[in-house]
């Protein structure tokens, strides 16, 4: 299985890639954009930005086709408070590249779904002149909707994490696509000319999921919140579970300890980071698959609690995530236990005995785990000054938690 590596801004295109994507040579326009996310942000500071890979760009209603014949374009100044959209196959490289996620503030983008409900899902089987997907229909249509919950399709394991909140169905097809480009923009392109040749309405479904040969140099790529998604190795759940899970709205889950640089993948409790095992505390919160009667909110009153795993089946009145929160303080604090189960039957056992603590700051999807603690240890965060200790274990295994 290929080994992914991403960094990836809130509500932005993700794209999974081991190595530095590519540039894609054609660049879209407004016109033939609607296949695309667009994203729109505010700069927060002054920034001049280099255009010179990043196809079409947009101030207010001024739109700049920018390639590298532009050379007077290829740097341009934003004030502080300009609104700009991106109109480009690479948005996460030019992000990467040219804007601190400190500076901007997002504002929306087309084709976003909702984040409940059931949801109709054309999955695209996409077939190149050299190269053909190596599953077979009938093993991709188990992948995303086998109801069986035993074989951790992508329908049962969002609709079992979501309790019934999300659901997936549809239907499958392959497709023949002339065309040897291998950026996720250009296989959409040609696919969905295909797909309307063939009689098919992209616009029909809340989520179109294209399966291409294992060609290119990432394992997915998905707009986050939105409803494209390019799976790339075919036979890998983890990678369909991952890029569905940004179209839903979740971002990566990362890990900082301190003293450590950010990692994008580094929490191995989450399959948006780098194990195929259910859902952070974070994440389900973030995507109200935890309900507040089940979360307990730290004060300097209530400040002793216990928590259970948040894969056991739920009790009356179990608490199964904490919450650090402070209004002036742009991030939030969540504390969780895990379990083994049968889902995350790979879970790490050095997070099933121990207190997960994971950052999310204001306007950001991203889930960061910063601290892992064991019983009788303590996590420290100097902004909200206060130490968090994992005090033992209740007669009922649940883990007390004391914050002061």
């Amino acid at each position: 299985m290929k080994t992914t590596l991403l960094s990836a801004f809130a509500a932005v295109l993700i794209l999974a890639a081991c190595q530095q994507h590519e540039v894609v040579s054609t660049f879209v326009t407004p016109e033939t954009s609607e296949y695309l996310e667009i994203e729109y942000f505010e700069v927060f500071e002054d920034r001049e930005i280099d255009h010179t890979h990043y196809g079409v760009f947009k101030e207010g209603g001024d739109v700049y086709n920018l390639n590298e014949d532009q050379s007077e374009l290829l740097r341009k100044t934003f004030k502080s408070g300009s609104i700009l959209g991106v109109y480009t196959h690479d948005i996460q490289q030019f992000l990467r590249s040219e804007i601190s996620l400190d500076e901007i503030f997002f504002i929306g983008s087309i084709n976003r779904s909702p984040g409940s409900g059931p949801k109709n899902q054309l999955v695209v089987i996409v077939d190149m002149p050299f190269y053909q997907v190596s599953c077979s229909d009938e093993q991709i249509e188990s992948f995303c909707f086998n109801p069986d919950v035993s074989t951790k399709s992508l329908s049962t394991y969002y609709d079992y994490h979501s309790d019934g909140q999300v659901s997936f169905f549809g239907e499958v097809v392959r497709i023949n696509i002339e065309s040897n480009l291998y950026q996720f923009g250009a296989i959409m392109s040609a696919s969905n000319a295909q797909l309307a040749y063939l009689g098919y309405n992209i616009h029909d479904y809340d989520y179109v999921t294209y399966f291409t040969p294992d060609v290119s140099n990432y394992a997915g790529a998905a707009f986050l919140g939105g409803k494209f998604a390019q799976i790339d190795v075919c036979s890998s759940k983890s990678v369909l579970i991952h890029e569905i899970g940004h179209n839903l709205g979740m971002s990566h889950a990362g890990k900082q300890f301190p003293g450590d640089s950010h990692s994008s993948y580094g929490d191995c409790s989450s399959p948006l980071g780098c194990s195929f095992t259910e859902m952070n505390g974070a994440h389900r919160y973030q995507m109200n698959w935890i309900s507040t009667s089940e979360t307990e909110f730290i004060t300097d009153v209530n400040n002793e609690i216990k928590i259970e795993a948040l894969e056991k089946v739920a009790t009356n009145g179990a608490k199964y995530l904490a919450l650090l929160k402070d209004y002036n303080i742009n991030y939030t604090l969540f504390i969780s236990k895990r379990a083994p189960s049968f889902i995350s039957v790979d879970l790490d056992n050095e997070f099933v005995h121990s207190l997960s603590i994971h950052k999310v700051h204001t306007n950001s999807s991203v889930t960061t785990l910063v601290g892992l603690i064991g019983e009788g240890e303590h996590y420290y965060d100097p902004t909200f000054d206060k130490k968090i200790t994992h005090d033992g274990f209740t007669i009922n295994g649940e883990i007390i938690v004391r914050v002061k």
